[in-house]
């Protein structure tokens, strides 16, 4: 599926292990690699120790795929996907779960993943698949450690930073005009110099300084419209 990542694997259910395989032989396996935050597909082979004959299910049988980062028995798991997300119609074409093809769904978002990994950018942790037949007890089909990359991005809380807004001529100019000519202002700015308003008789007069150092006064022009 284009949305999941996908991982196609081959389990010895008599090794209780991942391998690698190629040309009826199993070598062995390449250590995993996941990253939180994503959508996991895993699509499996379910062989026998030979490496030719495919494993055959007891039909009716209930999977369970775990991820955790201890071995502690009552230690809630990371990851956890149970039998409904399991064998879906459209995960693989492959897909014959009496054949030994089996595909499941993992979801590394939960929050308690989030939490084991904290600010660490990588931590080892480990992985069960579990069948269990009908009236029977579970069956480990495979475990296998794994690395459990962390991710600095994360979707879930990710915030956009805001872009630079350039102002067009026009605001720029109208931002300089309301500094220099505020509308309905006490002041302006005309011909490089500063007037106020005369609030009795609504017009503009011009500010200056004379007189020597110590002496200065404030003078005022003539009221302008």
């Amino acid at each position: 599926m284009s949305d999941r990542v996908t991982k196609e694997i081959y389990v010895d259910t008599e090794g209780v292990q991942l391998r690698e395989y190629k040309n009826e032989t199993f070598y062995s396996a390449t250590p995993m690699t996941l990253h939180r935050g994503s959508q996991v597909l895993f699509r499996c082979n379910l062989m026998m120790a030979d490496a030719s004959t495919y494993f055959t299910p007891p039909t009716g049988a209930t999977w369970l795929f775990g991820i955790d980062n201890v071995y502690t028995a009552d230690h809630t798991d990371l990851v956890l996907t149970e039998n409904a997300n399991f064998n879906t119609a459209g995960d693989w074409d492959k897909l014959a779960v009496t054949g030994g093809y089996i595909c499941w769904r993992v979801d590394l978002t939960t929050s308690a993943l989030k939490t084991a990994l904290g600010d660490l950018p990588s931590a080892k942790m480990y992985a069960c698949l579990w069948m269990t037949p009908n009236a029977g007890y579970p069956t480990l089909m495979a475990a296998w450690d794994l690395t459990m990359n962390n991710i600095a991005v994360d979707p879930t809380t990710a915030t956009a930073v805001a872009g630079i807004t350039y102002p067009t001529t026009t605001v720029f100019v109208s931002a300089i005009n309301q500094i220099l000519t505020p509308t309905n202002g006490l002041y302006r700015i005309q011909n490089g110099a500063l007037q106020l308003k005369n609030s009795t008789t609504g017009k503009f007069q011009t500010v200056s300084l004379s007189g020597a150092s110590g002496s200065e006064t404030i003078d005022y022009g003539p009221g302008e419209d």
